[in-house]
């Protein structure tokens, strides 16, 4: 199998970087982390990520009812108004879910 090429400028085929086949491996196998985010939202899933973990640990440390809810509420909503407001998602219909699920969620504490 040939390596791939691309064209330079000068109309010249030359090979891919040897970097660029650890790039095409390493989206293969890690792309469904980020592929559906919007390209400058690539790290989103990491704001997802740590917003779960705040929803446990308040869950898990805080063991009166007020404070547990104080805390969740704090931790929801710089994420319902993040998704408002930046849309990472590469589908409005996502931006839209993400947003809803995240108003029910806080519904949900408050009552």
């Amino acid at each position: 199998m040939s390596q791939p090429t691309r064209i330079t400028r000068h109309g010249k085929a030359r090979p891919y970087p040897p970097a660029y086949k650890d790039k095409v491996a390493a989206e293969q196998r890690f792309g469904f982390l980020f592929r559906r985010y919007e390209a400058e939202y690539h790290w989103w899933e990491l704001n997802f990520f740590f917003r779960k973990l705040g929803l446990i640990s308040t869950q898990a440390f805080f063991k009166s009812p007020l404070d547990a809810c104080l805390l969740t509420m704090m931790v929801l909503m710089p994420g319902v108004f993040g998704v408002l407001r930046s849309k990472p998602y590469d589908s409005p219909h996502l931006d839209v879910m993400v947003g809803c699920a995240g108003v029910c969620v806080f519904k949900s504490r408050l009552g």
